[in-house]
């Protein structure tokens, strides 16, 4: 008996052995390493599944006394960024970081180290981070282009279109990580050839994203090997690493993965000379991969170059390389070493024209820089001063080309208005001449003075002490600035300190003479305004009580110097009544802004004419319902004696209540109007509508005008033929803003559904139904079919009275400058020497060289540009 069981023990191992030798160990239905129960062995992603489990950049659920991998289940961001930092191999770093650091955003205390790695790799940049939150695919896009440090590429594909029919739906803050990603082979879209940018990434989806990325990094982890099978014996398996180590290793014919590109494979599969990628764990082989995709080191272009500019408190320098300016910023451990002897320095003692060799992180972050050579020499040029530093007696301008730092010397002449100056007299922002003599600046010629620089960016650093805003441009340009102690510090209209702004806000700065005077924070307001109802007033005590939404009652004193407006009128806080709907400001528990009106605002959810009744969402964010008196006087702009029949839901009005009963109603109206003349001595422009009926509007200081592209608006930047939409509050005219123009080029052209997808110049995209009014004007012919239109024609898109889109293609005119407005309303280009033919610009127009933004300033006479044309005007400049 003894006997026959050794016997039945040596058989089923020798078919075991045969089994595997002619098949896949697949086909034997064991529990291999890596193994899940619900990942089954035709599940899409069971490879990737089992190689990043086995890398240990996923794990299992383990539910009774089963480990399940849950291949549905959505992934979070705060997982996501986990999954990719160990992708990466930078767990070991979490032990690094000073856990006391200050995060934007919050995160369970377990993973704080693991978030601060993230930042630090740039995996997460600014405060827009939900630990929580489900990431969903457009999102997981941006992360692996992080992860591939690509992300300056993003400036790099705004006029690539993506191939997915579902590409209109990518939010545009991801559009451009999408084309990163698709480009690198990162991602892929369904059956239906829909990338589906706003489904939430599963588990399985992840891991095949961080697969696929996997070709890209540079892989460090201790149980991985990858390299060339040397030799083959039974189940020895010997192997030269890539690091030229040899290895030995035991391939278990029962529990080891084996794959080629086409699947699971057999053992006999293997042979010598096959390149493999081994996940071992000790000398024992868990999961082998023949023939894995080619390790594609991503090099970035121009990484030697000359220096131009070094800025050390913000650990960045500005390099001249053959691909153009680069702005490179230092990791907090980057090394700066002299090839000639090694030896290490700090960033304090590079200097202009040094010829370096810049080295790139994963992240895109500065690791090392090695000075290769001296000062080289450079050549004269023109263009704005960005910077003079009369210590180091550096000359900094911005053109065409980027920045570009000079020396001066104590002889350096200076010409203004053809007489002899000293350099004190050229300010930061004047356009200048420059000429150079081996390398040193010999005469500076002041050819505009004090050109008024503007900019904008997010905020990146915020030096309190030294009052230094360092801030990154829309090109990824780095800057940083003095903020100065009376500057304007603006939040969507209400006044803050420089101490209120943010890491990670939206800004628009005016500087003058190199330093901002005045900041304007765009993504958010300082103090959201509270709203409610006034029940009781103590004027003794300056003590008023205020209901809100939810039916709260809440006291609140009022500042003796607040400001108190009643009707838009300056009041005082005996005008401020029981029953008046208020917006309150609090700073420091006290009311220092207080608006009243004994009017109420809101949204119309139901009107009825023969109960008179009408319901309404205030503003405070509570609904009410009210009585409307027989009497009630309904003023609404464009209707003939309103009533309200005329009232539809989703109006918005204003009402006053007297008695609980509606006396008054202001309708708000938005008319299109077409202008015909404009007068801007008496803010005055004759418009006509749709059915040709013309009159005056006044745009006096208390109408809001809006042009898109000019920062405070004039009633003389109108122009005749401009399509404008006016607001109405009941007769009173609050706004007027000119319809705003999306130019770019036509992306997609879906007669299905009738629409129209454009990419415009900035990389956002927009979608248009081609509706009822719609036309298409293409050579000085008007067309009414969607057809006409075809994808890569540049076109302009603008309102028309009728309420429909007009699509003009535009035409390309080709020339020489002979001279452009810095204001941007007018371009001439050269016919013959002494014939210039005159073109009008719109103050939006797109001017560019490449993928390179430029401003009037950078075009000279005799530039050889392209323009596009459009009704007359100049929608777009671009420069040879």
């Amino acid at each position: 008996m003894v006997n026959g069981t050794k016997r039945s023990l040596i058989l089923i191992l020798i078919l075991v052995f045969g089994l595997n030798i002619i098949a896949p160990v697949a086909a034997l239905d064991l529990e291999r390493y890596g193994y899940f129960p619900d990942v089954k062995n035709d599940h899409w992603a069971k490879q990737v599944i089992t190689k990043m489990n086995l890398r240990n950049v996923v794990s299992g659920y383990p539910e009774n006394g089963t480990l399940l991998f849950k291949p549905d289940q959505s992934v979070t961001q705060g997982e996501a960024v986990l999954m990719a930092l160990r992708t990466m191999g930078l767990q070991n770093k979490e032990s690094l970081v000073d856990k006391s650091r200050y995060l934007p955003f919050s995160v369970p205390d377990w993973a704080k180290a693991s978030a601060l790695v993230a930042v630090d790799e740039g995996l997460i940049v600014g405060s827009q981070f939900v630990w929580e939150q489900e990431a969903s695919r457009a999102w997981v896009a941006q992360l692996l282009v992080r992860m591939l440090g690509q992300e300056d590429e993003i400036y790099n594909v705004t006029e690539e279109v993506l191939p997915f029919t579902d590409s209109y739906s990518i939010p545009i803050e991801y559009l451009n990580y999408v084309k990163v990603a698709n480009k690198y082979g990162l991602i892929k879209g369904n059956d239906q050839n829909q990338f589906q940018p706003n489904k939430s990434v599963t588990r399985a989806e992840m891991v095949a994203f961080l697969s696929r990325a996997e070709q890209y990094l540079d892989i460090s982890a201790a149980n991985l090997v990858i390299g060339e099978i040397t030799a083959i014996n039974n189940s020895n398996i010997s192997l030269r690493g890539d690091n030229g180590i040899e290895y030995t290793l035991f391939c278990d014919i029962i529990k080891t993965n084996l794959y080629d590109t086409n699947g699971e494979i057999w053992v006999s599969d293997l042979q010598v000379g096959d390149r493999a990628y081994v996940i071992v764990d000790g000398t024992t082989i868990q999961y082998l991969e023949l023939n894995p995709p080619q390790s594609q080191k991503i090099i970035t272009s121009g990484n030697v170059g000359t220096i131009l500019q070094v800025y050390p408190e913000e650990k960045t320098i500005v390099v001249k390389t053959e691909e153009g300016i680069k702005t490179y910023t230092l990791a907090a451990d980057a090394q700066i070493v002299l090839e000639k002897d090694g030896t290490f320095i700090s960033i304090d003692k590079l200097v202009k024209d040094q010829e370096v060799r810049v080295a790139l992180s994963s992240n895109g972050q500065v690791s090392k820089v090695t000075v290769l050579s001296g000062n080289s020499g450079s050549v004269g040029s023109s263009g704005v001063v960005f910077d003079i530093n009369k210590n180091l007696q550096l000359i900094t301008i911005k053109n065409v080309s980027g920045l570009a730092a000079y020396q001066f010397a104590d002889d350096t002449a200076v010409i203004i208005n053809n007489r002899f100056a000293t350099l004190g007299d050229i300010k930061i922002g004047d356009s200048v001449q420059l000429e150079v003599e081996r390398g040193v600046v010999t005469k500076i010629t002041l050819l505009a003075s004090e050109v008024d620089l503007s900019a904008s960016g997010t905020v990146k650093l915020i030096s309190i002490d030294s009052r230094i805003l360092t801030y990154q441009t829309p090109e990824g340009e780095l800057k940083a600035h003095y903020v100065e102690n009376d500057a304007s510090i603006d939040f969507g209209g209400q006044s803050g300190t420089f101490g209120d702004i943010k890491v990670g806000d939206t800004i628009e700065v005016k500087i003058e003479q190199g330093k901002i005077k005045e900041v304007s924070v765009k993504n958010r307001k300082l103090h959201e305004l509270s709203k409610g109802f006034i029940v009781s007033t103590d004027y003794t005590n300056r003590i008023i009580t205020v209901r809100n939404s939810d039916g709260q009652l809440s006291a609140y004193e009022v500042a003796s110097n607040a400001d108190i407006r009643v009707n838009n009128n300056s009041a005082y806080l005996h005008d401020v009544k029981k029953d008046m709907q208020v917006q309150l400001e609090l700073t420091d528990g006290k009311i220092t802004y207080l608006v009243a009106r004994d009017t109420l605002q809101g949204t119309v959810l139901r009107v009825s004419n023969s109960t008179k009744v009408i319901e309404l969402a205030l503003e405070t964010g509570e609904n009410r319902s009210y009585t409307v008196d027989h009497g009630v006087y309904v003023l609404m702009e464009g209707i003939s004696g309103p009533d309200l029949d005329d009232i539809n839901k989703g109006d918005t009005v204003e009402v006053k209540v007297v008695n609980n009963r509606v006396t008054e109603i202001r309708v708000q109206r938005t008319i299109t109007y077409k202008i015909t003349e404009t007068y801007s001595g008496s803010n005055r422009i004759k418009v006509v509508d749709d059915d040709n009926n013309s009159r005056n509007l006044y745009i006096y200081s208390d109408v809001e005008l809006i042009i898109n592209g000019i920062n405070k608006p004039k009633v003389s930047d109108l122009k005749v033929g401009d399509i404008v939409k006016a607001t109405f509050l009941g007769y009173t005219l609050q706004k007027v803003e000119l319809a705003p123009v999306v130019i770019g080029s036509v992306a997609i052209v879906n007669s299905t559904n009738n629409s129209v997808t454009i990419n415009t110049y900035d990389g956002r995209s927009f979608t248009f139904q081609f509706g009822s009014g719609s036309k298409v004007i293409k050579n000085k012919q008007t067309y009414y079919n969607i057809g006409t239109l075809v994808s890569g024609d540049r076109v302009a898109v603008e309102e028309s009275l009728d309420g429909g889109k007009v699509y003009t293609v535009m035409n390309k005119v080709s020339g020489k400058i002979g001279a452009m407005y810095k204001d941007k309303t007018t371009l001439y280009l050269q016919i013959t020497q002494t014939n210039w033919q005159k073109y009008e610009m719109l103050p939006s127009a797109y001017l560019h060289q490449g993928t390179v933004k430029l401003e009037p300033s950078d075009f000279k006479l005799n530039d050889n540009v392209d323009i596009y044309l459009a009704n007359g005007k100049v929608y777009e400049v671009e420069k040879k």
